[in-house]
Formats: structure tokens, sequence, C-alpha cells
């Protein structure tokens, strides 16, 4: 699965789906990265998804500087989800 900016883990019709969220654009108020570790145990898989903190003021000023709407997209890195 991919852009939905959502954690997931969804099994369907014999398959996973692993999901790890995003870098930015968060909806939970939570700005870390994301990401997940899958790990292989008796032939089963076990996945756990992780958080961990980035230099998120130095991904804000380069948007401001470089994305097309970069104040938005600033508030939306420093705050973790949708600037209300």
């Amino acid at each position: 699965m991919g852009h939905t900016h959502r954690e997931a883990l969804v099994a369907e019709g014999g398959v996973t789906f692993v999901n790890v969220g995003a870098v930015s654009r968060q909806f939970q108020g939570d700005p870390s990265a994301r990401w997940a570790l899958l790990e292989r145990h008796r032939g089963l898989w076990n996945v756990q998804f992780r958080r961990v903190p980035y230099d998120i003021e130095g991904a804000a000023r380069w948007a401001e500087a470089h994305a097309p709407q970069g104040a938005q997209e600033a508030a939306w890195l420093r705050q973790g989800r949708l600037p209300q």
C-alpha cells in the first residue's frame, strides 16, 4: 500500500499488506517519521511499526524555501497534521 499517510496492516485473500505511514504529512498529530520492521520467525512474519524523530524544523525550512505552497507544507510538517 502507499500514499495513504497512515499506518496499516491488512490481510486479504491470503496476502498481507503493510503500509508504514509517512515521513511527513501525518494525520495523527505526531510528526515522527514512520517505518516498519518485518521479521520472519518459524515461517511467520511479525510486523512492528516504529516511529523515530527527525529534523522536522530543517525539513520545514526546506519546504518554505522550495515547495509549492511551502508555508502550508511547513506548518503540516511542524504540527504532524494538516493545519486547521
